[in-house]
């Protein structure tokens, strides 16, 4: 029996649990950061038309934040399909080269 596997696959999945663990961290950031500028609007302490304009800025990118999270949970998927769809194509080639080679076998 002659198997040709590609081992990457286990380096890929080893990415993959990194770039969730980065979207985990990048969460935390946005949450601290949303209650960083809550505590600065709730104190008053910065009111001027700069405050006025980084807040404004930051509520803007505020909004993105779900659609910058879901793009990146989105790309997890897409790499877990991924190394799955490979994993299978792996699978059926050895599955074909036992069988063709069990063929040659029978003489």
């Amino acid at each position: 029996m002659m198997n040709i596997t590609i081992n990457d696959s286990d380096k890929f999945e080893e990415t993959i649990e990194v770039f969730k663990n980065t979207i985990i961290e990048i969460q935390d950031i946005f949450d601290k950061q949303n209650n960083n500028m809550l505590k600065i609007d709730d104190t008053e302490v910065w009111n001027s038309d700069t405050e006025r304009v980084i807040t404004s800025k930051y509520n803007e990118l505020k909004n993105d934040y779900p659609n910058i999270i879901e793009s990146l949970n989105n790309y997890v998927s897409f790499m877990n399909n991924t190394v799955e769809s490979y994993k299978k194509i792996e699978k059926d080639i050895d599955s074909s080269v036992d069988k063709n080679l069990d063929n040659l076998n029978v003489n």
